[in-house]
């Protein structure tokens, strides 16, 4: 019976369009283990551990747009993978998490290993369904159609995330030789829903972006490939002055009119009264820019986008399209011919460039120099905390696509996640190279994971300023007492050793020209490495000061002049 349960399950999940498996052993999930391993059409990826394998998933669903599938026993097991569902519910990333379980005679018996999985992530998955080990004669199709809802509800839903799964399984768990059923189509298949402007809308639309003379446009953040491409190809034709935030996947892309740095100029007094438009057009979600809404005055604010989760909020009126991005295709822009901020944009790229004549040693000068030697083949995932504002303040025209963790923007599971991205990636665009920018106790979170990798290609460059350098930046930092040991949690580790014990090439540099020859010597690799740079966290707040000073001499000089 748990042969035919499991090998059911699975056909019908890879007919569906599942077909990446993360797994961590155990006894329960013999029957679903078998039936991945035995199917041809399924990718494997085996771990130890169920954090790291919920975050690897988290990353290759990224990739992929399709919902990665965990596969762990019962107990405390699916409860590991509790953190990247979270980020995967917050970010509308599809996920299928598929716990096995005991079967109902043994739930609340004392069993072992059992616990209560029955909704155990609550209201953070779309779906949940919990799947009895009794298969009869009409069961099967029952169990095919709960399995097609639920991978609508995680891949093709509108509010897109995580589905669990919980299945029963009694012993004795067989072991099949091959499979039990075999169909390459689902049995039922849930179309996405197909979103367009209405004529009303379109007519709306239209007549708010002719008539804009001082605009202003904003992307957030974007998940999807096809949504960024359609951001990238609005950009261009409207020829706005655009925020082009980290969390969008294209900050790195060359693109007219974007402007650097916003979050320092926004606070610089001589320009404030440039930041007032008549028209915002946001596409996509939230920014990594804190309170951008309240960093300029409008008019008007338009919103588009399909996610239906509330983003931060705003202190005046806005409308909202719940609608792809893509949608906007089907409108023809006229390009902006001239921008009050022109001068304002010009500036920006310049003062970004000299951020390393500035003499300071710190994350900025590191990361700066590292941003000059990506390419369009690279693929940077960035780290939250500090690396990744650090990104969202500098200028860089590499055409090198980033993501990051932005839906919670916790600092637990980056390096697995990272590698699933990059792997998911890889699938359609084999030559690209993954890199991964961290910070030191992003780093220390998953250490262990390192022993999964030691086979992949990535290079991993590491900030390790000795604790959480992002609070020196916070009010907290002026309370120094507290500060140190409370916050920062100050520490003299060095990473690169242990990195070296796990099968990983690591080098630690301490100075700018260090730097630049660890990265011309590792950067090219294809094996896992790391370059461990160590710098003072006051050096970073120095440094971001004086790269606001740079700023307001040359605006000042611009508005006097």
């Amino acid at each position: 019976m748990n042969t035919c349960l499991g090998s059911l399950i699975i056909e019908e999940l890879v007919s569906l369009g599942v077909t990446d498996f993360c797994i961590s052993p155990g006894s329960r999930s013999t029957p679903l283990t078998q039936a991945i391993a035995l199917n041809p059409k399924t990718k494997k990826y085996i771990f130890i551990d169920e954090r790291s394998s919920a975050f690897f998933a988290l990353g290759l669903s990224k990739a992929t747009g399709r919902a990665t599938a965990i596969v762990t026993t019962s107990g405390t097991a699916i409860s590991n993978g509790f953190p990247a569902l979270i980020e995967a519910s917050e970010s509308c990333v599809p996920l299928l998490f598929i716990s096995s379980d005991r079967p109902p005679e043994l739930r609340r018996s004392g069993a072992n290993q059992t616990i209560d999985q029955v909704k155990l992530f609550s209201d953070k998955v779309r779906f949940f369904a919990d799947i009895s080990p009794d298969v009869n004669h009409n069961y099967p199709n029952t169990i095919r159609s709960t399995l097609s809802e639920a991978i609508y509800h995680s891949s093709k839903a509108e509010n897109k995330g995580p589905v669990h799964l919980n299945i029963m399984f009694r012993e004795p768990f067989s072991h099949p030789k091959k499979s039990v059923f075999s169909s390459d189509t689902p049995f039922l298949l849930w179309e996405e829903p197909q979103r367009k402007l209405s004529l009303k809308q379109r007519a709306f639309l239209i007549q708010l972006l002719s008539k804009a003379q001082n605009p202003l446009l904003i992307i957030g953040n974007i998940q999807e490939n096809e949504e960024q491409n359609a951001a990238l190809n609005i950009a261009h034709q409207l020829n706005w002055p655009t925020i082009v935030d980290v969390s969008s996947g294209m900050s790195l892309f060359k693109i007219k009119n974007k402007i650097s740095a916003f979050h320092l100029i926004s606070e610089i007094d001589s320009v404030k009264h440039l930041l007032n438009f008549d028209l915002v057009l946001h596409l996509g979600g939230n920014t990594v820019i804190k309170n951008i809404h309240q960093r300029f005055k409008f008019k008007q604010y338009i919103q588009i986008d399909l996610r239906t989760k509330q983003h931060q909020p705003i202190s005046s009126k806005m409308t909202r399209f719940s609608i792809n991005i893509s949608a906007l295709t089907e409108i023809t822009f006229s390009p902006l011919k001239n921008t009050p901020i022109k001068e304002v944009i010009k500036i920006s790229e310049q003062c970004s460039k000299k951020i390393n004549t500035l003499g300071i040693f710190s994350d900025f000068s590191v990361v700066s120099l590292l941003l000059s030697h990506l390419k369009p083949n690279h693929l940077l995932f960035i780290s939250n905390s500090l690396p990744i504002r650090i990104v969202n303040r500098l200028h860089c025209n590499s055409s090198t696509k980033t993501t990051s963790n932005r839906g919670a923007s916790g600092i637990d599971g980056t390096v697995s996640s990272a590698l699933g991205w990059i792997t998911g990636t890889k699938y359609h665009s084999p030559d690209k190279k993954g890199v991964l920018l961290i910070g030191d106790l992003s780093f220390w979170h998953e250490l262990g994971a390192l022993l999964h990798y030691q086979n992949e290609d990535l290079l991993i460059i590491l900030l390790n300023n000795g604790g959480g350098g992002i609070f020196h930046f916070l009010p907290i930092a002026k309370q120094s007492s507290l500060l140190t040991k409370y916050f920062a949690t100050h520490h003299q580790h060095s990473f690169y050793k242990i990195a070296e014990s796990m099968g990983c090439e690591a080098i630690q540099v301490h100075s700018e020209s260090e730097f630049e020859e660890a990265l011309q010597k590792l950067l090219p690799q294809n094996n896992l490495r790391l370059i461990e740079i160590i710098t003072a966290p006051q050096n970073s707040v120095d440094h971001n000061e004086s790269y606001k000073l740079l700023l307001q001499q040359h605006l000042d000089a611009l508005v006097s002049s």
